[in-house]
């Protein structure tokens, strides 16, 4: 536990987090024995190796290996997924359901010592006396050092009908809010029909969310001068964006008594006359300006205020 001098109680986070760790890995049988084996070889090949060096074989080195066996595979994929915060109950992440209100969106900074603390209760497993705890400290050093210690893990929580609309929802991470180039996350987990939760390695800061890019359509914007009706904001020939208010249709027309439904002929006459085109709009020029694949919007997380 750690003494909070400023509010004069004592922080049994860290308490918890191992504590955590050390019942998580013996609720999973198979692993918390294999841990155990593992670590009981190990032990007797030291002692082995130790004795070897009081007595040396009369024939000289019998091919014997010193190498240290290594530990299963199914106990290094529990900590790993570990790592990536498998196995913790969503109490652990979101103790109360105020802190992810529906249609909200969080971002988190995992705490590298919590974590630290979490995998060492899981590795004891099988310590019983303080000489196995120095032994533990170079196994565990060498085979189950949480590997995002230096670099950290960060990720966002999401709670939204948008995520039961659209489980494949795509969220990517970036290093600087300038970038344009995403990085995938490193466990992306649906803990419920519209709560979703991405990890990745790194800071986050700016996250883009968008839908899988499968097709393409046409679009519209909404107009900025009457309420309920619709504009287009015109690309150049290379395709990138006019940026001109001149080069914006707005409104873009529609049929008369037939509601929401585009006067294809009338706006392509005012696309002709946006881009002062001498001659007849083909129907590449109009899909070029009207076409739209799926929507990206960026969030760039707050930065944080220092006490």
């Amino acid at each position: 536990m750690r003494y909070t001098p400023s509010t004069g109680l004592f922080d049994v986070s860290c308490s918890a987090a191992w504590e955590l760790g050390r019942l998580l890995a013996l609720a999973s049988k198979s692993v918390s024995v294999s841990l155990y084996k593992w670590k009981r070889t190990v032990t007797q090949h030291w002692l082995k190796q130790r004795h070897r060096g009081f007595h040396d074989h009369p024939l000289g080195d019998t091919g014997r290996s010193s190498e240290l066996p290594p530990p299963p595979d199914e106990v290094l994929g529990w900590f790993s997924g570990l790592g990536l915060l498998e196995q913790i109950p969503f109490n652990y992440l979101v103790p109360d359901e105020a802190l992810l209100p529906m249609e909200s969106i969080r971002f988190f900074r995992v705490d590298s010592l919590w974590m630290e603390c979490l995998f060492d209760g899981a590795f004891s497993i099988g310590r019983v006396i303080g000489q196995d705890l120095e032994v533990e400290k170079q196994l565990e050093h060498r085979f189950f050092r949480y590997r995002y210690s230096t670099t950290g893990l960060s990720g966002v929580l999401i709670r939204s009908e948008l995520v039961a609309g659209w489980p494949g929802l795509h969220v990517d991470a970036h290093d600087s809010a300038a970038s344009q180039t995403g990085k995938p996350p490193l466990r992306r987990e649906l803990y419920s029909s519209n709560v979703l939760c991405c990890l990745f390695e790194g800071d986050l800061k700016a996250v883009d969310i968008y839908l899988k890019p499968e097709t393409l359509h046409f679009g519209l914007d909404a107009s900025m001068k009457k309420a309920g009706e619709f504009a287009r904001k015109l690309r150049a020939a290379d395709g990138s964006s006019v940026g001109n208010n001149d080069k914006t249709i707005d409104p873009v027309p529609r049929r008369e008594n037939a509601g929401r439904v585009i006067d294809i002929a009338g706006l392509s006459v005012k696309l002709k006359e946006a881009q002062n085109l001498n001659r007849s709009l083909t129907s590449d020029m109009f899909a070029l300006e009207m076409i739209e694949g799926s929507v990206k919007v960026r969030f760039t997380p707050a930065p944080e205020v220092s006490s």
